[in-house]
């Protein structure tokens, strides 16, 4: 059963919804879909504290869940937020984003990691066995503005700007939610999300350190998590010929279509490393310097970088090397089922979406995020301050991911400068054993993956995992996140 509850926040003119959604125990392989039942109640917080227990739990698997839209302006909009489900309001908190620039986190929480997934028909939905919320609460937050069901316009297109509105968004939340104060707070996410995470978790530890001097306001953050991560181009676009030709799964393309790659990404590193000079914003002897002249750069080396994608684009999935492409697109999710069920209008309904047309992936701000420099700026920087500054930093990568591929991260990892850079190279490469050994026609494993971990900074390859690891390999990935959250070493 889903139940909604409308209430209003006077103080922060805020529309909340509660949803409880008592998700039955039906396998996901069977298809069945969960009840669907909708009842709406309204609430005011000035007369009665919202709680799960002002409604009777009918089925111990209930997960309490909550739409929040925000209308002030600048401030992320339509999350959704997923309780525990062992019923701890202490339990870690984990803000998941999808990356993009521009796709919706929604594909996180019914493609991957929530806790129910849109069946195979579009129609409804079946429990996830392994959702994140079995130990943590999730949150699930659309952003930027005009991603996904949010709306409004954004402090801009660039991951800085996304740290703020995230920030906001995260203050708002657990200023007005506070049985979540004692939560410890790790922030996740794939993809372009290598480029919002590190920026997020700055922008919450230096807000942080100016409420130390007045005992003010903190967001108890812990670590950062990042899966199949972007997170700097200059290095990771080097081992796309390498990944497609010479890695640990079947050729993808042909010799010579690699050696296009290769020719293509040399141009493209060329031009990225313009793009990332200190000297283009410093250097006064430079005919054309600052922040204009970095920006152009930047959005300039993008299409030397595009090329080579395309040319991998044309053949295989770019986001699964064991696969062609049925159809000439790169949309990874071409055909899920997921668009359909979040445009059914009751549904949207539920959500109190105030946009009728769902998408995955907004092409317009993923060309914002391109022309503002950002899609070829590094955050390698940002990763070594968190870890200099007591941040713990997990990395893990799908081994069969192609367009952010572990050749690419683990040269990423290689080359922080952060003050555990040696101890960490020198580090051992240990066997990952989760709870599941991939058994397949590419290879017999003796391991789920590889860990390699020194001081905050911990990486993990997945065997026989895409680009969308939680969704490949749920049951390990689930395993992954429930140590790294508890403190146990891999």
């Amino acid at each position: 059963m889903l139940v909604n509850i409308k209430f209003n926040n006077l103080r922060r003119n805020l529309l909340l919804c509660m949803v409880l959604c008592a998700l039955t125990k039906t396998s996901s392989a069977t298809g069945e879909k969960s009840d669907n039942e909708m009842v709406v109640m309204d609430l005011d917080p000035t007369t009665r504290n919202l709680n799960s227990g002002d409604i009777e739990k009918r089925d111990k698997d209930i997960v309490n869940s909550f739409s929040i839209k925000a209308e002030e302006p600048q401030e992320p909009q339509q999350p959704l937020f997923f309780e525990s489900q062992t019923g701890n309001k202490n339990a870690p908190l984990i803000l998941w984003l999808n990356g993009g620039p521009g796709c919706s986190s929604l594909t996180g929480l019914f493609m991957e990691n929530g806790p129910c997934r849109v069946n195979p028909n579009g129609d409804g939905t079946v429990t996830n066995d392994y959702s994140w919320n079995k130990n943590a609460h999730m949150l699930y937050l659309d952003q930027p503005l005009g991603t996904g069901f949010s709306y409004g316009n954004p402090s801009g297109y660039n991951s800085s700007a996304i740290a703020d509105d995230a920030y906001a968004f995260l203050k708002m939340f657990l200023e007005n939610f506070t049985q979540y104060d004692n939560s410890e707070v790790h922030l996740f996410g794939e993809s372009y999300a290598g480029h919002y995470i590190p920026e997020i978790g700055k922008k919450i530890f230096q807000e942080n350190q100016e409420s130390n001097k007045n005992n003010g306001f903190k967001i108890n953050l812990k670590s950062i998590g990042i899966g199949n991560g972007y997170i700097d181009p200059l290095e990771q676009v080097k081992y796309f010929g390498k990944m497609a030709c010479d890695s640990t799964y079947p050729k993808a393309l042909s010799d010579d279509k690699c050696r296009l790659i290769d020719e293509m990404t040399s141009e493209c590193t060329e031009q990225l490393a313009k793009c990332q000079s200190p000297e283009l914003l410093t250097n006064d002897d430079y005919p054309s310097c600052g922040p204009e002249a970095e920006r152009l750069a930047c959005a300039i080396a993008y299409y030397p970088c595009n090329k080579a994608i395309d040319v991998y684009a044309d053949y295989r999935n770019i986001h699964d090397v064991r696969s062609n492409c049925d159809v000439p697109t790169k949309l990874y999710l071409h055909g899920y089922k997921g668009i359909e069920y979040l445009n059914k209008k009751d549904i949207q309904d539920s959500l109190g979406a105030e946009i009728s047309k769902f998408e995955v992936c907004n092409d317009k701000i993923h060309i914002k995020f391109v022309l503002s420099g950002d899609y070829m700026r590094s955050q390698s920087h940002n990763l070594a301050y968190l870890l200099d500054n007591g941040i713990k930093v997990l990395n893990y990568a799908g081994d069969a991911d192609w367009i952010c591929n572990w050749m690419g991260i683990e040269a990423v990892l290689k080359k922080l400068e952060w003050s555990g850079r040696a101890e960490y190279n020198s580090a051992e490469e240990r066997k990952w054993m989760s709870k599941k050994i991939p058994i397949t026609e590419f290879s017999n494993y003796d391991s789920s993956g590889m860990v390699k971990s020194y001081g905050g900074l911990t990486y993990i390859k997945i065997y026989e995992a895409e680009h969308m690891a939680p969704y490949s390999q749920p049951e390990n990935t689930l395993d992954m996140v429930n140590k790294w959250i508890s403190g146990i070493q891999f």
